[in-house]
């Protein structure tokens, strides 16, 4: 993607950089005062490493977490409970395994 600047800026290292370019950088946590942590990019200058530009920054995974699925049968969870009585262990429980086999 081009960068776009609505007005002109000083310098930019990320502007000259092409796609697989590697670079370097530290991060700033800062709380503020509204609006919860901040994290600032420093990025140094390749002509000039003593010379750096600063940037908000927000991290955002690529793929989103998987959320283990949740069990849909409740006939197993009870029986693994233990919370039957057992005449409805043996009728539910008993029989679920047995039709497995």
């Amino acid at each position: 993607m081009t960068p776009t600047h609505l007005k002109s800026e000083k310098p930019n290292p990320l502007d000259s950089l092409k796609n697989g370019d590697k670079v370097m950088f530290r991060l700033e946590k800062h709380k503020k005062l509204v609006g919860g942590p901040e994290t600032d990019m420093y990025i140094p200058f390749a002509d000039n490493p003593a010379k750096e530009v600063g940037f908000v920054t927000r991290f955002v995974p690529d793929v989103s977490p998987t959320q283990p699925t949740k069990p849909t049968d409740n006939v197993k969870a009870m029986c693994d409970s233990g919370r039957l009585s057992p005449e409805l262990h043996k009728q539910y429980c008993e029989a679920a395994t047995d039709t497995k086999k």
